[in-house]
């Protein structure tokens, strides 16, 4: 970016999921963590919308890298990450 190397995370790895097939184009979406700008790599953008971000649940408040979440329209429940 800018004529400067961005490193590429892969989400799924991170997350202990399957890794997504390999394609032409990666999907990368840009982030700044501790103040550097990475790329990570999913799988695809499903839509865009604003979300009103609640608090984690305190049950779940010891897990680090979750940063609120928010519920859908129809219900479901949806984490944010912190990637920090």
């Amino acid at each position: 970016m800018d004529d400067e190397p961005v490193a590429v995370l892969p989400l799924a790895e991170y997350l202990c999921l399957p890794p997504p097939k390999p394609r032409a184009q990666e999907v990368l979406v840009l982030a700044e963590v501790h103040g550097e700008t990475m790329a990570i790599r999913i799988d695809s953008v499903v839509c865009h919308q604003q979300i009103y971000v609640k608090p984690v649940p305190e049950l779940l408040s010891s897990v680090r890298s979750i940063a609120g979440l928010t519920i859908l329209g129809d219900g479901l429940p949806i984490f944010l990450l912190d990637l920090n």
